[in-house]
């Protein structure tokens, strides 16, 4: 049963790569000042990488609690496409050796671990299109939800692109993504944790909720200390990482910091308890309110606020996605705590 899963699962991964890298480069021709990375070499990187991060099995190893793999593969793909692109990416107009590089080192890693993940599994076997179809309705609610979350904290640059001068949008793009990377330092911690949580969530729907919030604890005040940090001294940080020209830029981590903690807290009530409780599609609707409301809130702010409505929109869609989760988690709760107590008399 793990085998066909995990064979349905990768071609349906597939599949879509392969179409996300089409529609990428559709988009990418519609806007004259990118023409010039439609070339045959950027597509096939492009996918290459696309096609890695299919067939690598993070939720495999997710599943079954070996999450130091996960770790140890993106580690050394990182480290290699980074020493790569010291060695030979000299000027500007070398963009596409970077796309090429992210896309081999991503396309190797992810062939790697699939192949390890066969291992574990066994044979691959050819999922039917009935199983396929079940498989992508099972997975929909988290699939739409990733989509979502990818969409709406990604789309707002793309946005700014089509109003603001190129200079001010790589400006806060390059802030931006010091927040991002302070929030991947939590990705593997909550990635680990997801299975240990599921599994006692299947036995005891309180005992689960009880070890989320354990866990919940000490990952928020890491989390508040590292916005924290990124807040009080994003001047200093913005200097030293991104560069002094940046300085300019450095107001939108206040905001940033913000969307950091609530991410967080989205992450253990959607997917720490709800998900894991097997109320997935209550996070993918709150998901997909909170998105809608943050980027019209971005269209309509750039205009008045600039770039500064990308971050402040950000933080509105977590903010919201709180305000419609949390109730729900703590009416779950209640549910729970109330049958443990029926159980125990």
């Amino acid at each position: 049963m793990v085998a066909e899963t995990f064979a349905a699962v990768i071609v349906l991964r597939v599949v879509f790569a392969v179409v996300a890298t089409l529609l990428v480069f559709g988009c990418l021709y519609l806007f004259g000042q990118l023409k010039f990375l439609t070339t045959l070499a950027v597509m096939l990187s492009t996918l290459a990488w696309c096609l890695g991060t299919a067939v690598f099995p993070t939720w495999l190893f997710q599943g079954v609690e070996r999450m130091g793999f996960v770790v140890l593969f993106n580690l050394a793909s990182k480290a290699s496409s980074t020493a790569l692109i010291f060695l030979l990416v000299r000027r500007s107009d070398d963009l596409p050796k970077v796309i090429a590089i992210y896309g081999l080192s991503g396309l190797f890693a992810g062939v790697v671990a699939f192949l390890y993940g066969r291992r574990l599994v066994g044979a691959f076997q050819w999922p039917s299109l009935a199983h396929l179809w079940r498989e992508l309705k099972l997975g929909w609610p988290m699939f739409f939800t990733s989509l979502s979350s990818v969409v709406l904290t990604n789309s707002g640059v793309i946005l700014a692109g089509l109003f603001l001068p190129a200079a001010v949008v790589g400006g806060y793009a390059a802030t931006e993504r010091l927040a991002k990377a302070a929030n991947t330092m939590f990705q593997p911690i909550t990635q680990a944790i997801f299975p240990r949580i599921s599994g006692v969530m299947a036995a005891s729907l309180s005992a689960g909720i009880r070890l989320a919030l354990r866990f919940a604890k000490p990952a928020l005040l890491g989390v508040i200390l590292v916005a924290a940090t990124l807040m009080i001294f994003r001047v200093q940080i913005v200097a030293a990482f991104a560069g002094v020209a940046y300085i300019a830029y450095a107001t939108a981590l206040l905001p940033l910091g913000l969307w950091f903690i609530f991410g967080v807290v989205n992450n253990f009530a959607g997917i720490q308890v709800l998900t894991a409780a097997g109320r997935a599609h209550v996070y993918s609707r709150a998901f997909a309110v909170s998105g809608i409301i943050a980027l019209a809130f971005t269209f309509l702010s750039l205009a008045h606020i600039g770039y500064m409505a990308i971050p402040v929109g950000i933080l509105l869609g977590e903010v919201l996605l709180s305000v419609l989760l949390l109730p729900r988690v703590y009416t779950l709760w209640l549910a729970a705590s109330n049958t443990s107590h029926r159980e125990a008399r």
